[in-house]
């Protein structure tokens, strides 16, 4: 259960960050992603357990930057920054990374619809290119069973 609290805390902190990437929560996001023309703050931390690819990416980021000068700062936090492929839904991204944090894609209110045929259809062409196995099993039972 605490880990559940622990990655529902992160996540409440990416929600801020990405309203307010000034605030001291977005201090603790150390992950940029690029998609045209928005930026998803997120912690790296949560998308390494989570996906393969950007474990991957994540490590050849890490050992690039050990290679140049480390901040005079020690509180300095480095941004990863990556930019995804063009073709990416934002609307799925967004739910690709709320799966990361919370393991769910459960609208958090009975006003909050399902997510639509080509945002699920979406997702799994994402959840293939991000090498993740377990999301695309579960949207098919959220999509199916009411």
């Amino acid at each position: 259960m605490a880990r559940a609290d622990g990655l529902q805390r992160l996540y409440e902190e990416h929600k801020v960050a990405m309203s307010d990437p000034h605030s001291r929560d977005a201090n603790r996001c150390d992950l940029v992603l690029k998609l045209r023309d928005q930026k998803f703050i997120c912690h790296q931390f949560v998308f390494k357990i989570g996906s393969k690819f950007f474990e991957t990416v994540i490590k050849k980021n890490e050992i690039d930057m050990e290679k140049h000068a480390k901040p005079l700062n020690p509180n300095f936090v480095s941004r990863h920054k990556l930019q995804l492929p063009e073709w990416l839904s934002p609307h799925a991204l967004t739910l690709f990374i709320k799966f990361l944090y919370l393991g769910h894609l459960t609208p958090s209110s009975s006003s909050t619809p399902k997510p639509q045929f080509n945002t699920l259809f979406d997702l799994v062409m994402l959840c293939h290119f991000f090498r993740h196995s377990h999301l695309p099993m579960q949207l098919v039972f959220e999509a199916l069973i009411p």
